[in-house]
């Protein structure tokens, strides 16, 4: 299946963005999910409880209770993401056009994908840094059976947001509406008013697209909130026992085998979970930085957001 990568297209829409691998490879959400692109900005989608059973044991001519799958329409939206930039003719003079195009063009595209991962793990949640103009985040799927504790916050210290999932067509996958086309404008010349009796040219471009999450089964994802001092590998292992039987993260298969499933938490998580390793070890030297756990990776993104704590 392919990636955000794949489908966007990113190096080839934009001749002023160095290679995509360099310019996202901040974001482990673009190499581990699958993405799709849908032709419309707003589409239906379907959601699958894993528990509507359908195998029974029978003997010879004894029938069945006849069961269909539990499946929920669901309203995907597309939101607009927009990496437009806009520079003082100035800027020219120091290293020269096309450098000044590619930083310009490579700073604006970064920011608008750390604002969608942003709204990946943070939803409309303005204070884990969603957008209320957003699309609807990961946690809109997960139900209160696939949810550990409280998001509500504590007066002291900080709640770590830790997230098992699983990315495949049947699972979680980034969406990328209007085909999947990124819209991106020739460079033109431009002005800002900075009074009404003054401004100074610029160079600008448009740059937009449309992205959303959607998750296919109930069995797509948990979330787990962590009080600080409590982050440690049980919590992993408490995340998995959510998943029912043959619905949990995959671990890494063989030969480089792309992994389905993983945990994504904030690095300072990452760092909890590393200090508890090293807490643990008989020698008390301290740990590697924690990268899997039974062969499921664990990747630390920036943009996953703690709950602070609230000292009103």
């Amino acid at each position: 299946m392919a990636t955000s990568i794949d489908i966007l297209k990113i190096d080839e829409v934009n001749p002023f963005l160095t290679p995509a691998d360099d310019t996202l490879g901040s974001f482990p959400e673009f190499g581990f999910f699958e993405a799709s692109a849908v032709p419309n900005l707003s589409f239906k989608g379907l959601r699958i409880a894993a528990d509507a059973g359908q195998a029974v044991f029978r003997q010879l001519n004894t029938g069945k209770t006849w069961a269909s799958p539990n499946l929920a329409d669901v309203q995907i939206d597309c939101k607009a993401v927009d990496a437009s930039w806009k520079l003082d003719v100035l800027s020219n003079s120091y290293r020269g056009q096309e450098f000044v195009f590619s930083i310009a063009a490579s700073t604006a595209l970064k920011s608008a994908f750390a604002k969608y991962f942003l709204q990946l793990w943070a939803g409309t949640d303005t204070t884990l840094g969603g957008d209320a103009n957003g699309f609807a985040g990961l946690t809109s799927f997960i139900d209160s059976a696939h949810t550990i504790g409280s998001a509500a916050p504590v007066k002291a210290g900080k709640k770590f947001r830790v997230f098992a999932v699983n990315t495949s067509p049947e699972a979680v996958q980034l969406c990328w509406g209007n085909g999947g086309q990124v819209d991106v404008s020739e460079i033109y010349r431009s002005t800002t008013d900075t009074s009404s009796t003054a401004g100074y040219h610029t160079f600008a471009q448009a740059v937009t697209c449309w992205g959303a999450v959607q998750a296919q089964s109930l069995e797509s994802a948990s979330v787990s909130y962590v009080l600080e001092d409590d982050m440690n590998d049980e919590r992993l292992y408490e995340l998995l026992e959510t998943f029912k039987p043959g619905f949990e993260p995959i671990p890494i298969g063989g030969n480089g085998a792309k992994p389905k499933g993983a945990f994504f938490m904030s690095k300072a998580a990452l760092g909890r979970l590393r200090a508890s390793r090293t807490a643990t070890n008989e020698r008390g030297i301290p740990a590697p930085y924690p990268t899997e756990v039974q062969g499921i990776p664990i990747f630390a993104s920036g943009c996953l957001y703690d709950i602070e704590a609230d000292d009103l």
